[in-house]
């Protein structure tokens, strides 16, 4: 009999700790198909740029190239004209003290969220911040020093503004911030290189 709950108690053992692996992959396979899912919503953004660049170099062949995002930012970050009063109804309030002008505002495609979050990004953090701050100030893993965090209190208002208006996940909205971040860093060392 002794022997018996012996060989029970090693079963039972042996069964804990394959629910301990079992949940340990179960938990890493959850994160590795979350962090797919991102990864297609960055290649289907860049997708979108790749597509874009061809239609504009095929639509002004003797014109230097620029992005459209870059002349979307430019028009954007402009300011407005000298018709606004600087009253309060010439904002537009995206929570706790997190505002842009009106006019700016107006300039955003409301359309697809992916273009509003990043004119919006534009607009409240301007293109040198986005080139030289990260999304949670971790280094990144093929980086040599870790970037600022972008003020954490305006981003959370940012994607909750986001997600409301549009409907999307946390998720989504924090990988097209970083495409944004990423790309902003691109041009930013493009643009500073000794010629």
């Amino acid at each position: 009999m002794a022997e018996k709950i012996e060989e029970l108690k090693n079963e039972i053992k042996e069964l804990k700790e394959d629910l301990k692996y079992e949940r340990r992959f179960r938990i890493k396979a959850e994160r590795e198909l979350r962090e797919s899912k991102e990864m297609h919503d960055v290649v289907q953004e860049l997708k979108d740029t790749v597509a874009e660049l061809k239609m504009m170099s095929k639509q002004k062949p003797d014109t230097p190239q620029t992005s459209s995002s870059q002349n979307i930012g430019s028009q954007i970050q402009e300011p407005c004209s000298a018709q606004g009063s600087g009253q309060e109804d010439d904002y537009i309030n995206l929570g706790e003290g997190v505002r842009i002008k009106k006019c700016q505002f107006d300039k955003i495609n409301p359309q697809d969220f992916k273009k509003f979050t990043n004119e919006l990004l534009l607009v409240i953090f301007g293109r040198e911040t986005l080139a030289t701050h990260s999304l949670n100030g971790r280094k990144a893993s093929n980086a040599e020093t870790s970037k600022e965090a972008l003020p954490a209190h305006k981003v959370s208002i940012l994607i909750d503004y986001i997600q409301k208006k549009f409907n999307v996940s946390t998720s989504n909205i924090k990988a097209v911030i970083r495409t944004k971040l990423n790309n902003e860093d691109k041009l930013f060392k493009k643009r500073n290189l000794p010629e």
